[in-house]
């Protein structure tokens, strides 16, 4: 079997490879399925292959992990319908666009499906994912179905 980090993985100083071999042997060591707790404790040691994938200072570790709550809070935040409203379901409220050469930022649903250029960019995202999911599923009978539903659309 060979591995692969998945596109858009931000792990650095480990292949793939390592990280799948260790997993595998904390598995069979722990005698039962990994949990992110397991690789932490095991990561800690400095001869664990897994070490370098984290960062040791505390204090960047902690930005990051700001930073990922706040982007949390960005994809958390729902627009709900006026009671009696019959127009669905909540929405997210916030969607994560790229405008020029800037990095990728969030702006408002609403102000998004008004801009023809920002909706077109949501519309390629969505096809993307479905596809992304397609690809998945299609390897499995049951879903068949939407599979096919998914390649109707998106084709």
């Amino acid at each position: 079997m060979r591995f692969q980090w998945r596109d858009g993985s931000r792990v650095r100083g480990i292949t793939a490879e390592a990280a799948a071999k260790r997993i595998e042997f904390l598995r069979k060591r722990l005698k039962r399925d990994v949990r992110p707790d397991d690789i932490l404790k095991d990561a800690k040691h400095a001869d664990s292959p897994l070490h370098p994938a984290f960062d040791w200072d505390d204090s960047v570790a902690a930005q990051k992990w700001r930073i990922h709550q706040a982007g949390h809070i960005l994809m958390s935040v729902e627009i709900v319908p006026k009671q009696g409203d019959d127009e669905g379901e909540p929405v997210r409220a916030f969607v994560r666009v790229q405008r020029g050469e800037s990095k990728p930022a969030y702006c408002g649903i609403v102000e998004a499906m008004n801009d023809p250029s920002i909706k077109e960019q949501l519309m390629r995202t969505l096809e993307s994912e479905a596809k992304n999911f397609a690809d998945r599923a299609r390897r499995y009978k049951r879903f068949a179905k939407i599979v096919e539903a998914i390649d109707e659309v998106v084709s």
